[in-house]
């Protein structure tokens, strides 16, 4: 069996830059889904649960993993990289 390759420090700082925008892009296809089939559409409602379960759940699970491979040091040069924190 081999072993997983955990994200670096560095490689957290661009991931979780893709994911904001992913989760950005989502908000949009949920807006345009509610422009036109309205916000208590299925697709609506499924578009929403997602957003909320990236932003809540899958967010807070990769900012864990995170701070495991963070320094002091690199926390305090780069913030929150999952919570819109990031500095560069």
């Amino acid at each position: 069996m081999s072993r997983l390759k955990r994200l670096t420090h560095e490689e957290h700082l661009v991931f979780a830059a893709e994911f904001k925008k992913t989760l950005h892009d989502l908000v949009k296809i949920r807006n345009k889904v509610w422009q036109s089939y309205g916000a208590s559409s299925r697709a609506a409602k499924v578009v929403e649960s997602a957003i909320k379960k990236l932003d809540v759940s899958f967010r807070s699970e990769m900012d864990i993993h995170y701070h495991k491979v963070t320094s002091s040091e690199q926390f305090i040069k780069n913030g929150h990289a999952y919570y819109g924190e990031h500095k560069e």
